[in-house]
């Protein structure tokens, strides 16, 4: 992006300079040829005022627009910026004591039980007090990441670089849970941000796994947290 922002100063600063070049120059050839021979200025000074007028408002025309593709792509890049500083912010939220703890009283479910101990990691995590409110707590933070992916506030590709398996684990385990509230709220929209960025995230993996032929790494960003 620097790169191509260098380029256009370089091409814009080209342009104003070539178009002073070429109207100073016109303006020389009428002065050597007015020192050789007269002129009759009642002939020459419309089609000579008429080009300079023509050269120096093409020159601007292209200054303008150059100057606007410049604005707009320094206002890119800061977009850009601040969606990836406000990804950050969700990545050093997660480190955050309350989610720490959130997620230690949590990993245990994630290591014991597979989808299909449904109903008993569902009743398990019911009758756990904390349990429970640590699986909230998880599933109101990944909620409100999707969210802010979903209007562009967060860059995307920052947060699955981080999230992506912590993201496919907690939907996993929290799943059940989510089904038995919208059930009971009759809210099929519950968490479903949530549940969509899970299910985009995976369909990528797969799909950049068939392109690679290959798991691992290839198929999917590093961060395993």
């Amino acid at each position: 992006m620097f790169d191509q922002i260098r380029l256009t100063v370089t091409v814009k600063y080209v342009v104003l300079i070539g178009g002073v070049f070429a109207t100073s120059a016109m303006t020389h050839y009428y002065l050597t040829h007015l020192a050789v021979q007269p002129i009759d200025w009642s002939k020459e000074i419309t089609p000579v005022s008429r080009i300079v007028a023509a050269r120096v408002a093409l020159t601007t025309l292209i200054y303008a627009a150059i100057n606007v593709n410049l604005i707009s792509q320094i206002q890119k890049k800061q977009l850009e910026l601040e969606k990836k500083k406000y990804a950050a912010e969700f990545v050093k939220a997660w480190y955050e004591p309350e989610m720490t703890e959130a997620n230690v009283k949590t990993r245990k479910f994630i290591n014991e039980y597979s989808e299909n101990d449904k109903e008993k990691l569902l009743r398990e995590i019911t009758q756990d007090f904390d349990a429970n409110v640590a699986a909230t707590r998880i599933s109101n933070f990944l909620e409100q990441m999707a969210h802010a992916i979903k209007f562009g506030l967060a860059d995307e590709h920052y947060l699955r670089s981080f999230f992506f398996t912590i993201v496919r684990q907690r939907w996993h385990l929290l799943k059940p849970l989510i089904e038995q509230k919208r059930a009971i709220d009759q809210s099929d929209g519950f968490m479903c941000e949530f549940e969509e960025m899970s299910r985009r995230w995976s369909q990528a993996s797969r799909q950049n796994s068939a392109q690679s032929g290959k798991g691992g790494c290839l198929a999917r960003p590093p961060h395993t947290t």
